[in-house]
């Protein structure tokens, strides 16, 4: 199942950070939720995945699931150019205060 989610992410050029989060929030009823399927050049492509998903979800509470993806799947991912600079300033001019800030992000609506 998940190697086939990853395929179906991959032709379809998903976002796989938002994918994996929007499926923390995954209920069996309404897999819309949150727009996951808006992730996906085509949206079929992740609409039949979730009707199997939907099944799958039965096997085990939505909440311990829920926990255990929030706990292995990021909220954010820092850009290059954000790592870089962050980098820069701590070699430089031992400035680490850019570190602590991208250290700081926090999750507000996910």
């Amino acid at each position: 199942m998940a190697v086939d989610l990853l395929k179906r992410m991959a032709e379809n050029r998903a976002d796989f950070t938002l994918t994996f989060r929007r499926l923390c929030v995954f209920r069996r009823g309404n897999g819309r939720r949150r727009g996951s399927t808006e992730l996906f050049a085509d949206p079929s492509a992740y609409d039949a995945w979730a009707a199997a998903w939907r099944h799958r979800l039965e096997e085990e509470p939505a909440a311990s699931r829920a926990s255990a993806m929030r706990m292995a799947n990021p909220a954010f991912i820092p850009r290059n150019h954000m790592v870089q600079a962050v980098l820069d300033a701590a070699i430089e001019r031992q400035d680490f205060q850019p570190f602590e800030e991208l250290l700081d992000v926090r999750v507000t609506s996910l």
